[in-house]
């Protein structure tokens, strides 16, 4: 038996990423975490990871490192990120592989699984109706809220610059997290 310690570069990325439920017509994007993993004796100096590619085996997937890849290569210990970007086709799921190619990677390439699902709804719209809400006379120091279950309006008199700030923030269900913000200021 024969057993040892192989130094050099050495391409280490995510096992897989997922884009969970897309509504139709939504373009996402995902990043996958790659770094050159090699291994160096103390002292060593060791050749950089070089990628020579990057590759999907999905249509609706294109992925790339972002910001390219350095003409020397990643030295050992640096990060660096693929950007994935699906364009959903027909509603279901997504499986497939992106592959980061380089001469150090057993078999030449680290293979990276992409899930996902297209569902068939839209994406969300949201309508702020009525378009402006009259409070009348205001204070000229003041502050109040109307809260509802999937809206709360919060307005504030700021007598420093003599505006008034309408924010209205809709919640779409309960317990979720704030969506969208609508705020706008008025002059008195």
């Amino acid at each position: 038996c024969v057993e040892g310690v192989g130094h050099g570069p050495g391409l280490e990325c995510d096992q897989a990423i997922d884009f969970g439920r897309v509504p139709k017509g939504v373009v996402r994007v995902r990043s996958i975490r790659c770094a050159n993993a090699g291994f160096a004796f103390e002292g060593e100096t060791i050749a950089p990871l070089l990628v020579t590619g990057v590759a999907t085996d999905h249509p609706p997937l294109a992925a790339s490192v972002r910001g390219g890849v350095p003409a020397g290569g990643f030295p050992l210990g640096q990060e660096f990120f693929v950007d994935v970007t699906w364009h959903p086709g027909p509603a279901g799921p997504l499986d497939g592989v992106v592959s980061v190619e380089s001469p150090s990677a057993a078999g030449g390439a680290v293979r990276v699984e992409v899930r996902g699902s297209r569902s068939g709804l839209p994406p969300c719209t949201i309508e702020v109706a009525p378009d402006s809400i009259d409070f009348g006379v205001v204070a000229r120091e003041g502050a109040g809220a109307s809260i509802s279950p999937s809206r709360a309006e919060i307005w504030s008199y700021d007598p420093a610059t003599t505006r008034i700030v309408f924010t209205t923030i809709f919640v779409p269900r309960e317990g979720s997290i704030v969506e969208v913000a609508y705020r706008r200021a008025c002059m008195p």
